[in-house]
């Protein structure tokens, strides 16, 4: 069940010091909707974080670099770290969609009976490692609009 999420879960493995993803694996694979909507907190808190850290690399990489070698390269330097940064931005919007639109769903339907339309919006709560397609585009975008955007 986990393959279709191993890079979210490399995230939150990746972001351990800082957030207690040890119960990641095992929450998602449980068939409740509370343990599963921690988990999501809990990949959606390591990519923000990620993010988080990608702008602080902004100033405290970006600025010594622009001030050593010079705008162009500072301003590539900053182009490559915002990118990545809104590639993690991305990753949390994946998440915090399929958190905030599958798993109330889910909940209804187990609310009605039916129990294998919940087993299915369970299962479409998971985030995908398809995402990265989507987040990659954002973060492309976002490098080209900063190296643009320079004189």
């Amino acid at each position: 069940m986990t393959t279709s999420l191993t890079i979210h879960l490399a995230v939150v493995r990746l972001m351990r010091p800082i957030v207690r993803g040890d119960s990641v694996p095992w929450s998602i694979g449980r068939d409740d909707a509370d343990v599963r909507g921690s988990a999501l907190y809990i990949i959606n808190a390591a990519w923000a974080i990620l993010a988080f850290a990608f702008l602080v690399a902004m100033l405290v990489v970006g600025v010594p670099v622009q001030e050593v070698a010079g705008d162009r390269v500072g301003r590539v330097v900053f182009a490559v770290l915002a990118g990545a940064g809104f590639f993690c931005l991305a990753g949390c919007a994946h998440v915090l969609r399929r958190w905030c639109w599958f798993l109330p769903k889910a909940r209804g339907r187990l609310r009605a009976g039916d129990r294998p339309a919940y087993e299915q919006y369970m299962q479409r709560a998971l985030p995908r490692n398809s995402s990265v397609a989507v987040q990659s585009v954002f973060g492309i975008l976002t490098a080209l609009i900063v190296l643009s955007s320079g004189s």
